[in-house]
């Protein structure tokens, strides 16, 4: 006697289906055997991002900034595999947005974490001016410093535009 929840035979001559390829009924309900893999994508998006902002936040020297910006990088990477994932599955509740918005987050890191890399000589020279600043008026010329370095380099860049 055929299972009832299986439905009936397959006509003779066609290819075995395993379970998890044939189609589900309802095909909004979530997918038990992708979830799980969905669900570590969205732990190691969080842990680079978590990552990404602990080494954004460290007033280091030079290499960290790099770390930064390559944990934020693949933060975003992770958060596209996650999003795609975590759609797939047809996962509820909060995780789609949570994912959405931490992919937002990743994007303005490795934006900000790609300033701070690439105008690394202004902003060091800057905070050694400050360290040695004493007085108000040497920090503001520590800052006018800065202006100026700041003012030069977007200067090189719109050479280089046009």
């Amino acid at each position: 006697m055929p299972d009832p929840q299986s439905g009936p035979p397959p006509p003779p001559g066609t290819p075995y289906v395993p379970p998890s390829r044939r189609p589900r009924q309802n095909q909004d309900e979530p997918d038990p055997e992708l979830q799980p893999r969905a669900m570590r994508t969205v732990r190691g998006f969080w842990l680079a991002l978590l990552l990404a902002v602990g080494l954004a936040l460290l007033s280091t020297p030079w290499p960290v900034p790099v770390a930064a910006l390559i944990a934020s990088a693949a933060a975003v990477g992770l958060g596209v595999v996650s999003l795609v994932r975590v759609r797939a599955a047809h996962v509820r509740g909060m995780v789609p947005a949570t994912v959405i918005a931490g992919l937002v987050l990743a994007v303005f890191m490795t934006m900000t974490t790609t300033g701070q890399v690439w105008l690394w000589r202004e902003y060091s020279a800057y905070a050694e001016c400050m360290d040695s600043a004493i007085t108000q008026q040497a920090r503001d010329a520590c800052q006018q410093q800065l202006d100026r370095m700041l003012q030069e380099r977007m200067d090189q860049v719109q050479q280089m535009v046009s």
